[in-house]
């Protein structure tokens, strides 16, 4: 049987944005295994071509790009939804969101919805007032008529558990596309490098990696951090005043494709202090590049530890001052057996091809209950 399917999702465009690369990249490896699928987006308008075919249905209106109302994209799904199975939602809190929810109901399609992150106490704090009101116009309503939700890890599970929803849960990590690095002429500087790739944005608690570093950066001789990403202008401009007398830290704008994987070359460590992820994507490019990772535990990377590739600590100024101290006196050669765990890792447990066959199992099961996938849970 071949299973038609849309997959929604407020946009791609924005690089740096883990959906960006995680939603597209599921859709055509889905595709590469059979599903006849589409990937519709409501935000700006996509920058690359992809392998499976994507529709764009542009936000329009008052706050166009806090709300993405966008009639064109209700009315196509309407149009569409009695001859696909599945209709696939990520992420919350845009009427894009909200759409999905409405046109499926009295119909034979079934919905599922991936968070992605959205639904973490962190992240619903954000612009709370919109939120709730999304959530009596159609967002709680939405969320309640999806067959079953897919987090991409243990916490994000939790988050959802937490929020009150009782329909199964596909735990399924996003996949990654592993580089061909080679590390040993990837040093262009002399000082070594622990590096922050990503968004520069509150949630991800640069302003206390900022203050740790600064309290440590005397004993630190050999080091630079470097921080590296687009962002809120207001928070850049906070956190270049927190850095101005401090010269071994550097900060630069976002690099993409080449650019953005030369950074995790030049790096010899990589570190995130998030409030909340659901995922974080970064840790996964920095893994496959051989970096030991710090990630704090507002991102669900325990593992780090259990496979000895990194440490996984506390969200506070303190533990990020002592890791950070901890690592840079790590020798060497433990640093480099680190990241070599790391790669293998990942290459073992996130691979596309495995990551879409875990969802088509997912898809299957939706369509007839009948049908076994060890990836639900229905605690």
């Amino acid at each position: 049987m071949t299973i038609r399917c849309i997959h929604v999702n407020p946009g791609i465009a924005h690089e740096a944005s883990g959906p960006s690369y995680s939603v597209p990249r599921l859709c055509e490896e889905l595709g590469a295994i059979g599903v006849n699928i589409e990937l519709w987006v409501s935000d700006r308008q996509p920058t690359k071509s992809y392998r499976i075919p994507v529709r764009w249905f542009p936000a329009v209106g008052p706050f166009a790009g806090r709300l993405g109302r966008s009639p064109e994209l209700k009315r196509a799904l309407i149009g569409s939804i009695g001859g696909i199975q599945i209709l696939h939602n990520h992420s919350l809190w845009m009427m894009s969101n909200v759409y999905p929810g409405i046109v499926i109901r009295d119909t034979h399609c079934k919905l599922i919805t991936s968070p992605r992150g959205t639904l973490s106490a962190w992240a619903r704090q954000r612009g709370s007032f919109r939120k709730k009101l999304l959530l009596m116009f159609g967002q709680r309503h939405a969320l309640r008529r999806a067959t079953c939700l897919h987090a991409t890890s243990e916490a994000e599970y939790f988050d959802i558990r937490a929020f009150g929803l009782k329909q199964p849960v596909a735990v399924i990590p996003n996949g990654f596309d592993l580089p061909q690095i080679e590390r040993q002429s990837s040093k262009a500087t002399t000082k070594k490098r622990l590096l922050f790739l990503g968004r520069v944005h509150p949630v991800k608690g640069l302003d206390q990696l900022v203050e740790a570093w600064i309290e440590i950066e005397k004993r630190l001789p050999d080091w630079e951090l470097h921080i590296v990403g687009p962002g809120e202008t207001e928070h850049i401009h906070r956190l270049q005043q927190q850095i101005s007398s401090t010269p071994s830290i550097h900060m630069r704008e976002a690099k993409y494709g080449d650019e953005k994987f030369s950074e995790y070359l030049q790096a010899t460590a990589y570190i995130l202090p998030s409030h909340s992820e659901n995922f974080a994507m970064t840790v996964a490019e920095a893994l496959a590049h051989q970096l030991p990772c710090i990630v704090s535990q507002g991102a669900p990377w325990s593992g780090l530890e259990s496979r000895n590739c990194g440490w996984w600590i506390k969200n506070d100024k303190d533990s990020l001052g002592q890791t950070i101290l901890k690592m840079a006196f790590t020798p060497p050669s433990e640093l480099a057996a680190m990241g070599e765990r790391g790669r293998t890792w990942i290459e073992n447990d996130f691979g596309w091809r495995s990551i879409s066959k875990k969802m088509l199992q997912v898809y299957l099961w939706m369509i007839d209950p009948g049908q076994n996938s060890d990836v639900l849970r229905f605690d």
